[in-house]
């Protein structure tokens, strides 16, 4: 089993080295836009997605202590138990559930995000509670149709989402991560498929390095959802000033008035959407309840 573990380590090691890439590749494009470069601007996402990436890799760095300590020691050299192999299928499908349930959420505030994590570890554990209880309290053998028929409900997100995106981002990018978390789910499936049958067993060990070669693309696709999604609630704040400005000249309300609704949506999200991308910072002048005053 150690090649098929090195696979797996492989795999997320892969994961883990793209999400630490986006992160450098956002920290330096918003440390040369916060000095004024509007190439560096338009190529930086919002910083309220810094934590998506961030938990990606604590998520994929844990997996990847585990397989590192496991291949050192051989424990699991003869065998992996089913438990073990449900627990990597679930950090995968992690990745994917957490930024498709982030994409309907109504804010980027830090509580969507923290609720984004509980909802997406609920929905990609649950079939790792139901493995241990049906190996501890139940039938020793996990049955292949029995195992995939708990993997189906987890894309039933997917599909909704792939036929009626969610208003964030763009619908071209959704689909796009949809597509690429169904494929991989039935990926899944004919992997199963051929380590049930003994005939195909020679060919499941290359089928599974495509299957880990596929998902381990993830975080690309994850930065095109975050990338549309940043173009997004950019285009909401410049709708909201040409209305305001439309508002002001044909129906000749009070700036006061008319600025009321933008007031509030700048209230809502002045720590995540208001872009500072096109300022040079100089220093801090003062800090105040709901404000910090830069030169």
């Amino acid at each position: 089993m150690r090649p098929t573990l090195a696979f797996v380590l492989a795999g997320f090691m892969t994961i883990w080295l793209l999400c630490v890439g986006l992160l450098w590749h956002m920290h330096v494009n918003r440390t040369g836009a916060l000095k004024g470069d509007a190439a560096a601007a338009k190529r930086t996402i919002l910083p309220t997605f810094k934590p998506v990436l961030i938990v990606l890799c604590f998520v994929n760095s844990g997996f990847i202590l585990f397989l590192v300590v496991t291949l050192t020691t051989g424990f699991y050299d003869a065998s992996v138990p089913p438990l073990i192999f449900e627990v990597f299928y679930s950090g995968r499908q992690f990745m994917f559930v957490f930024v498709l349930v982030l994409m309907f959420q109504k804010s980027l505030s830090l509580p969507a995000i923290q609720r984004s994590v509980v909802i997406s570890l609920v929905l990609s554990s649950y079939s790792m509670i139901y493995v241990h209880l049906t190996l501890t309290y139940g039938d020793k053998k996990l049955s292949f149709n029995e195992l995939q028929v708990v993997h189906s409900p987890l894309m039933v997100p997917f599909v909704y989402a792939f036929v009626w995106p969610p208003s964030r981002a763009t619908k071209r990018t959704i689909r796009e991560l949809c597509a690429v978390t169904l494929i991989y789910f039935m990926l899944s499936v004919v992997y199963m498929l051929l380590l049930k049958s003994p005939k195909n067993s020679q060919i499941a060990r290359p089928f599974l390095f495509m299957m880990l070669t596929w998902v381990a693309l993830c975080p690309l696709v994850i930065w095109r959802v975050l990338k549309a999604d940043t173009e997004y609630w950019r285009g909401m704040g410049q709708q909201a000033c040409v209305l305001q400005h439309l508002f002001q000249r044909q129906n000749r309300l009070r700036e006061r008035i008319s600025s009321e609704g933008l007031h509030v949506l700048i209230e809502i999200h002045r720590k995540y959407v208001i872009d500072f991308a096109y300022l040079d910072i100089g220093h801090q002048l003062g800090v105040g309840t709901s404000s910090i005053v830069f030169q």
